[in-house]
This record gives C-alpha cells, sequence and structure tokens, in this order.
C-alpha cells in the first residue's frame, strides 16, 4: 500500500506547526512565566504601607467612676532595605529576554525542519516520478527485446541476464525510493505538527 503523493503549501505548514508543535507552546508559556514573574518581582518591591484605626473604652467599676474612651490612629511605614538591591528584578528581565530568545530560535528551529523536510519530499516525489514516466518502461522494454532477441538466436545469454539484472536493480531503487518518499512525507507532516496521511 502506498502513499499518495501530495502537495503542501510551505507557510500553511509553518502556521500550522506554530500552533500545534509542543515545542513552540512551550516556549510560548515559558515566555508568558518570564513576565509574570517580572510583575510578581516588582510587585514584592512596592511598600506595605499600614493603617491602624482603633477605638478603647475603660470604665472604672470602683464607686461608678468615670469612663473613658480613647481613639487610635497610627500609619506603619516599613523600612525595606531590600528594594536597594534590585537583582531580583534583574534576573527576571533577563528571564524574559531569555525566554523571548528561546521562543525564536523555536520558531527558526520549526521553519528550518519544515523546509529541509519539504525539499526532501518534493525531491523524492520527483524522482518516483521519474521512474513512473520512463524509467522504470525503459528498463522493462530492454529486458524484452534482450529476451526476444535471444529467443531468436541475435544475443547471449549473458545480455539477457544483464538486462534483467539491471530492470531488477531499477525496479529495486523504484521501491527503495517509494519508500523514502513515504519517511519523507512522514517527516515532513511530524515537522509540521500534524497527522493526516491517506493512503
Amino acid at each position: 500500500m502506498l502513499f499518495k503523493q501530495r502537495s503542501f503549501e510551505i507557510n500553511a505548514l509553518i502556521t500550522i506547526a506554530g500552533n500545534n508543535r509542543a515545542d513552540l507552546v512551550a516556549a510560548f508559556y515559558n515566555k508568558e512565566v518570564a513576565d509574570k514573574s517580572l510583575r510578581l518581582a516588582k510587585k514584592e518591591r512596592n511598600i506595605d504601607l499600614g493603617l491602624k484605626l482603633g477605638v478603647d473604652n475603660s470604665y472604672l467599676s470602683i464607686n461608678n467612676g468615670p469612663s473613658a474612651t480613647a481613639y487610635t490612629a497610627g500609619i506603619a511605614i516599613p523600612l525595606k532595605f531590600s528594594n536597594f538591591y534590585k537583582g531580583q528584578v534583574k534576573l527576571a528581565q533577563f528571564q524574559i529576554s531569555q525566554s523571548e530568545e528561546l521562543y525564536k530560535k523555536a520558531e527558526l528551529q520549526i521553519q528550518v525542519e519544515i523546509t529541509q523536510a519539504m525539499q526532501r519530499y518534493q525531491a523524492l516525489c520527483k524522482q518516483v516520478d521519474h521512474y513512473d514516466h520512463g524509467m522504470l518502461e525503459s528498463a522493462r522494454n530492454v529486458r524484452k527485446g534482450k529476451i526476444y532477441s535471444y529467443n531468436r538466436g541475435e544475443t547471449s545469454l549473458l545480455e539477457v541476464l544483464n538486462a534483467q539484472r539491471t530492470y531488477n536493480d531499477v525496479q529495486q531503487n523504484y521501491y527503495e525510493t517509494l519508500f523514502n518518499r513515504a519517511v519523507a512525507l512522514v517527516e515532513l507532516e511530524k515537522a509540521a505538527g500534524i497527522w493526516n496521511i491517506t493512503f
């Protein structure tokens, strides 16, 4: 059973791969994690202000003494010496730039993989067409001609055997090319992150 020859558009495959390939999706989420880490690092540097309001009533129970009400208010401003050190924010910024570079690298790697797989697949399709449109038929006709000539006594058995060997070699190369084309199709679809091979 042979795979049917297919035609692809490289830009469509790259777009599909951008949505389906796990390595690119992981690189995208790594970028998001780095962005959120930076926001967290910046928020941790904010000063935590504290407001305190209070009311206190006290009654003296001895001889029904006077009652007293006290109101309190306060602001707490912590002294954060860690704000002088910006290492955590710088680390988060470096992680963002690193994750962006890794994402671009993954995109470029996918484009290279798809382009190479596409070129290999197209080259093997051309080879199969070359066999289908002449090479196999030519080898078959040469073999038939040598057998016919041998039966009439015009050629030697060695020439017939040589023609048969050539025909067998051409057939073997044809089947190897068919196999390699099928492998190239699988590799192309794997590079694009799809699977819709038809027989």
